[in-house]
């Protein structure tokens, strides 16, 4: 049982890290088309 809560904690933990990873890339990309625009 504690092993399928780690791994559903897991999952929601990774789903947090997309999250902000792709936060990331979006805010690069708006800073690169401010730079060239």
């Amino acid at each position: 049982m504690e092993s399928l809560r780690s791994v559903v904690l897991n999952g929601q933990y990774t789903l947090f890290d997309v999250r902000c990873w792709a936060f990331d890339v979006e805010s690069t990309l708006f800073d690169v088309h401010s730079f060239f625009t």
